[in-house]
Formats: C-alpha cells, sequence, structure tokens
C-alpha cells in the first residue's frame, strides 16, 4: 500500500466525541449501563477513555465513571511533559483510591475496566488494563483492529492493583493459581479499503504479563499517517448477528464530523442493527479521535510501507 510522506511542517487538528448505551442483557435483568465513555480535544491534544464496570461487581456503574472523569482529570492537571503512561496512570490510581474512599465505596464497587487514548503532534499512547477493542484508521483507510480478552470473561481491573489488600493474588488464584498460564489473548487484524479483513497476528499472554496492562505507543511518524483512534468496551463485541470488526468499522463509517459525531453515529448504528432484530447483548462504550492534517508547503511523496498491528 502507499502511504504520503511529508517532506515539510504539517499540522494537525484533533476532534474527539463519546458515546455509551446499555445493552439488552441489562435492560432485560433491570441492571443499569456500566459502561461510560469521555473525550476532550484542542489543537495539541485529544483523549478519550472507556471504562467497563463487572456486571457481577456492586455498583459498579459510580467505579466506571469514576473511572473516566479522574483519567481526565488527571490528564488536565498534569504537566504536559509528564503525559507519559506511566505518570498518568499512577496520579490516576493515587486520585482514584482516595476519590473512592470518600464517596463511600466498596471493593466490589471499583471493579471497572480502563482504556484510554492520549495523543499529541508529537506522539501518545494507549493504554488498556482490563480488555475492549482498539481501532486505529489510517489516511489511506486502512483500518486496523486489537482486541484483548481475558479467559473466562474475568479481566484484571486496575482496582486490583492495589496490593494491600492482596487482590492480585486472589485474581491468579480465581484463574487456577499459575501467573504463567496464558490467559491473556490479543488478536490484531488489517483491512484494506475494498478488501476483506485479514488477520495479522494473535498471541496468549501470561496472567502476570495481563496484569501489567499494554501500552501502544505512538510516535510522530505514526500520528502523521494516523487519520483516527478509537476506544470500545467489550461490548462492541457483543452485537448479536454483526461481526464484532464489521460491528467496528459501521461505528466508525461517519456521515458528518460536526458536534456530537460519536453519538450520532451509535445511535444511527443501533437502528440500523436493529432492522434485522440485532443489538448490542452488553453494555457499549465508544470514544474516539480524529485527526486532521493540514500541510504547510511541500508536496506529498509516496512511499511504499506494509501494514502494522496496533501492538
Amino acid at each position: 500500500m502507499c502511504r504520503p510522506f511529508f517532506l515539510k511542517e504539517s499540522t494537525m487538528k484533533f476532534r474527539a466525541d463519546h458515546h455509551f448505551v446499555i445493552g439488552g442483557d441489562h435492560v432485560t435483568y433491570g441492571k443499569p449501563c456500566q459502561d461510560h465513555a469521555l473525550s476532550q480535544a484542542d489543537d495539541g491534544m485529544a483523549a478519550v477513555v472507556v471504562s467497563d464496570g463487572c456486571s457481577s461487581g456492586g455498583e459498579t456503574d459510580m467505579g466506571a465513571r469514576l473511572t473516566t472523569f479522574l483519567l481526565m482529570q488527571t490528564i488536565r492537571e498534569l504537566d504536559k511533559g509528564n503525559l507519559g503512561q506511566e505518570s498518568i496512570f499512577a496520579s490516576r490510581h493515587a486520585a482514584f483510591s482516595a476519590a473512592a474512599t470518600l464517596l463511600g465505596l466498596r471493593e466490589t464497587d471499583t471493579l471497572a475496566t480502563l482504556l484510554y487514548a492520549y495523543l499529541a503532534p508529537s506522539g501518545g499512547h494507549v493504554y488498556l488494563q482490563g480488555d475492549g477493542v482498539v481501532a486505529r484508521e489510517l489516511r489511506d483507510g486502512t483500518v486496523m483492529l486489537s482486541r484483548f480478552d481475558w479467559a473466562n470473561n474475568m479481566p484484571f481491573y486496575p482496582a486490583y492493583a492495589d496490593s494491600v489488600n492482596g487482590n492480585s493474588e486472589r485474581f491468579v488464584l480465581a484463574h487456577g493459581g499459575d501467573p504463567s498460564a496464558r490467559l491473556f489473548t490479543a488478536e490484531h487484524w488489517v483491512r484494506s479499503p475494498g478488501s476483506l479483513w485479514t488477520k495479522a497476528s494473535e498471541e496468549a499472554s501470561s496472567l502476570q504479563d495481563g496484569m501489567k496492562g499494554v501500552s501502544i505507543a505512538f510516535d510522530a511518524a505514526a500520528m502523521e499517517e494516523t487519520s483516527a483512534v478509537a476506544v470500545f468496551t467489550d461490548g462492541v463485541t457483543s452485537v448479536s448477528g454483526v461481526d464484532w470488526k464489521d460491528a467496528v468499522l459501521r461505528l466508525l463509517d461517519f456521515k458528518t464530523t460536526e458536534g456530537a459525531f460519536m453519538k450520532r453515529r451509535l445511535s444511527r448504528a443501533l437502528k440500523e442493527f436493529g432492522k434485522d432484530g440485532n443489538g448490542p447483548r452488553d453494555d457499549l462504550a465508544c470514544a474516539v479521535v480524529l485527526i486532521a492534517h493540514d500541510k504547510k508547503g511541500g508536496t506529498d511523496e509516496c512511499i511504499e510501507t506494509t501494514a502494522e498491528t496496533l501492538a
């Protein structure tokens, strides 16, 4: 495939939006929506985050919202030169523990996944602790997906990182007691315009590695060739009658990108799915960053490259 390579300086403008909906199973069983999403963007950066509360936990709709709001507040408060994954996660974790105590949340109320993206012209990263799907669209229309799952639908939640309560040890025991067991899987898919989905790779990681989370880095060159980055809770894989990869693709098929474009697209997609009697069984949250590239001078040069997985 061919991608543009800029010989002159280019500028980026970011736009972000998010939305979340309750799943059919939660409506049937009288549960609240336990997924949440937030986004923010300006000309210098963008951040999006989704969180999925554990269905068998406590008031995890609160845990999910606390996860998303504190992640965004952490990014706003940190110095712009200190927005790496480790500093963001460490600051968020400290704030989360304090806020949960202040609100009187129980341990079971805080069980919620964390999946976010922070992007700037110079680079950025995606970080996941739990499960979910990450999508990256290139400027030539190529879409790359990465899906992360835990065996037995038992993800490692950020709240388990509190070693004082021994949650990490209990998590390993719940999965059979062997920290080297390969129970965390990642699969990567690529689709070029006009082609079918191709599985680029699939791997299984140990419990101990999966518990550390997944960090995907973007350098300046990667940002130059990227037109969108989106994050989804695992609800996007539960749309009945629709392959999860195609569900993601339809949620990225924006007709317009003004205002609440993610909300409109998800709402429209649900109507489209519903015509065939389909829809998400689980709660679904999604958030996306769109990147507009304005080149200053120079001409585009086409160089050959190969599709890469997000990881």
